[in-house]
C-alpha cells in the first residue's frame, strides 16, 4: 500500500485528507502526519495504517486537553471528566502522561492557584470543599489551607461582610445577613461573629 495523497482540508488547514492507493482513508492532524513521517509516495503496511488511526485519535485528545489548559489550569480529575465525554480511558491516560511532562497537569500547582485566586472571597471550609470536588489529595489541601493566616481570613471576611451590613437595618437583621452570608462563603462561625462585632464597632464610630 502507498500514500498517494495528503491534501489540506478546506475548512481546517491543520487537518489533512489521507489517501492510500488513491482511496480516501481518513482525515488526520498535520502534527500526526509529521510525527509518523508520512509523505506522498511512502509505502505503508496494514499495521502502520492502523497506527495512523490511533495516533490521530491521540492527537485529537491532546488538542482537546491543550484547549482546556489554554482557558485555565485544570486538575487531573477535570481532565478525566471533560475528556472522558469523548475519549476512552487508555487514551486519556496517555494524554495525561504527556500533559504532566509539559507541566499542564499538576494538582499541587492547581491547588496553589485555586487558593491564591479565591482565598480573598472564600473561607477555608469552602475552599476545602471546592478542592475536594476537583479531586485534589487531602494532604495537599490540608497543607495549603494551613498556610492561610487567620488575620488574612478575618480581613477578607470583613470586606465581604461590609457589603451585607446595612446602616438602615436593625442589629438582628444585620446579624442574620452578615453571619449567614459569611458561613455560606465557608468562614467559620467564630470568624463570622468576630466580623459582625467589628462591623458594629466601625458603624458606631461613623455615626
Amino acid at each position: 500500500m502507498k500514500v498517494t495523497s495528503l491534501e489540506p482540508q478546506r475548512k481546517n488547514k491543520e487537518r489533512l485528507n489521507l489517501y492510500v492507493d488513491r482511496v480516501f482513508h481518513s482525515g488526520l492532524d498535520v502534527g500526526t502526519a509529521a510525527r509518523l513521517g508520512l509523505y506522498e509516495g511512502k509505502e505503508v503496511t496494514a499495521l502502520e495504517i492502523s497506527s495512523i488511526d490511533s495516533e490521530d485519535e491521540y492527537q485529537k485528545c491532546m488538542n482537546s486537553a491543550l484547549g482546556l489548559a489554554s482557558r485555565r489550569m485544570q486538575s487531573e480529575r477535570e481532565y478525566w471528566q471533560k475528556l472522558g465525554k469523548k475519549y476512552d480511558k487508555p487514551l486519556i491516560g496517555r494524554c495525561l502522561d504527556r500533559l504532566r511532562e509539559l507541566g499542564y497537569a499538576n494538582d499541587q500547582e492547581f491547588a496553589q492557584m485555586w487558593v491564591r485566586e479565591r482565598s480573598g472571597t472564600r473561607g477555608v471550609r469552602l475552599l476545602s470543599q471546592e478542592l475536594k470536588l476537583k479531586g485534589i489529595d487531602k494532604g495537599i489541601i490540608e497543607n495549603l489551607l494551613a498556610q492561610i493566616e487567620p488575620a488574612r481570613q478575618q480581613s477578607a471576611a470583613l470586606v465581604l461582610g461590609s457589603k451585607k451590613y446595612k446602616i438602615t437595618a436593625t442589629r438582628d437583621e444585620n446579624y442574620s445577613r452578615v453571619i449567614s452570608f459569611l458561613t455560606r462563603k465557608g468562614y467559620s462561625y467564630s470568624v463570622a461573629k468576630a466580623t459582625f462585632a467589628k462591623l458594629l464597632e466601625i458603624n458606631k464610630t461613623t455615626d
